[in-house]
């Protein structure tokens, strides 16, 4: 099955992690894939959502350099956001639409496999046998932290999880508790532990390889542990490259893998998932960009021109006579920038802020939002739309055909985007820098917004 082809390697896996600007996360992130490819017997690489490589990049670099088949991607999230898993999904779809000569497969999530119990189970039991102690069981209670989001399926699964383990330690009792965004929070979480009677609570966090999250946890059970000196507490590992870990990927890659053949045509074709305005379309494997696509990419990426996968350099800024940035002269040749240049050009995913950050500035967010309307409607000469809700601003597209294509295409290129119809929303805040969260934005628009208006309309128009 994982045998080199004429083109490359037959298969291989990308792992997709949340990301951290903390070495430490990033390096144990990055254990997990020389572990899995000596195990698969695979090329295995890992991208991130807000760090650098980005799914992108690392989709990119792939059908570059090692010219795959077949490439999984597969989220090392646990309690992920719906947000997150979408826009992931939606970067897996954008890959296939771009003419790679790949297959780009998106993995199911971790979840409740039997793995990731087993490895906590034991990264809990290694952290009891390091602190002996006489307590008993029936008096040590289990607290399962989880990061905390806003969006209840993310934090329900902190809960099922903390059942399943729960049920093999034969503690006394088990309470969940968040790190951020949701509650009950930590100190909550261990009021309800000692609310139980327990004498020692055991911490586990529900954590893959994010140290700094991890950290965060540790440091408030430590501030806790100062109002309850006569309460022992402690608090297990990260699960890392546990071998349970190890386990469940191998597992989910294996089920991703039988999934796409069985989706394959008996032609050998994948069916992209259809849209609906008709890019879904059989991309064949071994043959080169079809003439349609060709048709619609610039010169440079014609033919059998390899896409660079090198990193583009930042374009600085251009003020007029008024001190204002004149958006419309910052790019000389868009198509540098267009979807067939090289990698996303930013490394951590640009979300809309919470709206307590928009309450306490508010005259900076209307600043951010005068200057992002401005861009917008001087590079797209189309009418900016307000938002419902606050965080976004909205580009009002021709009609929902041209919404739906720069929807994917700005997806991949790690800024978060949603659509209403043909209204396309992207996120704002009121610490949004000039030279860099809104200059992305307007970049993002900019590249993708020409691609369409110069290169894909006009081929349809031309045929």
């Amino acid at each position: 099955m994982n045998q080199p082809t004429a083109s490359g390697v037959s298969d291989m896996l990308i792992l997709v992690g949340y990301g951290s600007h903390t070495p430490s996360t990033a390096d144990e992130f990055n254990d997990l894939a020389p572990a899995l490819a000596r195990q698969l017997n695979i090329p295995v690489s890992t991208a991130f959502l807000q760090g650098t490589p980005s799914v992108g990049e690392s989709l990119q670099k792939a059908a570059v350099s090692q010219c795959p088949q077949y490439s999984i991607v597969l989220p090392l999230f646990v309690s992920a956001t719906e947000a997150k898993t979408r826009n992931l999904q939606m970067i897996v779809d954008g890959a296939n639409e771009r003419g790679f000569e790949m297959v780009t497969y998106y993995g199911q999530a971790l979840g409740m496999h039997p793995g990731l119990i087993a490895a906590s189970y034991d990264r809990l039991a290694e952290c009891l046998s390091a602190q002996p102690s006489d307590i008993s069981d029936d008096e040590t209670a289990l607290l399962v932290v989880g990061r905390g989001s806003r969006d209840a399926m993310s934090n329900a699964e902190v809960y099922q999880f903390a059942r399943l383990l729960y049920e093999k330690t034969g503690m006394g009792a088990v309470e969940i508790a968040f790190c951020e965004r949701s509650e009950p929070s930590i100190e909550a979480g261990i009021r309800r532990c000692v609310q139980t009677g327990a004498r020692r609570i055991a911490v586990v966090p529900y954590v893959l390889y994010d140290h700094l999250l991890w950290n965060n946890i540790q440091a408030a059970i430590q501030q806790q542990q100062a109002h309850y000196p006569d309460l022992e507490m402690l608090i297990s590992a990260p699960l890392g490259t546990h071998p349970g870990v190890i386990q469940a990927v191998n597992q989910r890659y294996i089920e991703a893998r039988s999934a796409l053949i069985n989706q394959l045509s008996d032609s050998g074709h994948y069916i992209v998932r259809p849209h609906t305005h008709g890019a879904g379309r059989n991309h064949a494997h071994g043959n080169r960009v079809d003439a349609e696509l060709q048709a619609l990419l610039p010169p440079r990426y014609q033919v059998d021109t390899l896409v660079s996968a090198a990193p583009m350099g930042a374009t600085g800024l251009i003020f007029d006579e008024t001190g204002q940035v004149a958006w419309d002269q910052i790019w000389g040749d868009f198509c540098d920038l267009a979807l067939a240049g090289g990698p996303a050009h930013r490394g951590t995913l640009l979300e809309p802020v919470m709206p307590e950050t928009i309450q306490s500035d508010p005259e900076g967010y209307q600043q951010v939002l005068a200057e992002l309307q401005r861009g917008i409607e001087m590079i797209t000469h189309l009418p900016v739309a307000p938002a419902a809700s606050p965080g976004w601003i909205g580009l009002e597209c021709t009609d929902e055909v041209m919404a739906l294509w720069l929807l994917r295409a700005i997806v991949v290129e790690n800024i978060s985007v949603r659509r209403e119809g043909a209204v396309l929303y992207f996120p704002a805040g009121p610490d949004f820098r000039l030279e860099h969260e809104i200059k992305n934005v307007i970049t993002v628009i900019a590249k993708t917004h020409h691609y369409w208006t110069e290169h894909l309309t006009q081929a349809v128009n031309n045929r």
